[in-house]
């Protein structure tokens, strides 16, 4: 069966910033935005400056809806889901 979320997690030189499970992500990459879905093959990519959005699915009676960060530079990475 396929997954419907995947892990994210955000992190800093200082500290785990965020650790949870999403639906879909945007992420700013160096040379354009980047959609991640569940079950994308692995890639690498190097952040740009830019705002990535996180959405999250529903959960019990409450909506998933999304969460925004500003992201400047850094690298995004997705593997084994």
């Amino acid at each position: 069966m396929a997954a419907t979320t995947f892990r994210s997690r955000s992190i800093t030189p200082h500290a785990v910033v965020l650790d949870e499970p999403v639906v879909g992500a945007i992420v700013p990459a160096w040379d354009g935005l980047l959609g991640v879905l569940p079950n994308r093959a692995p890639i690498v990519a190097q952040l740009g400056s830019g705002e990535l959005r996180l959405d999250f699915a529903d959960k019990g009676g409450a909506k998933g809806g999304s969460r925004a960060f500003f992201v400047d530079d850094g690298f995004v990475q997705m593997v084994e889901n």
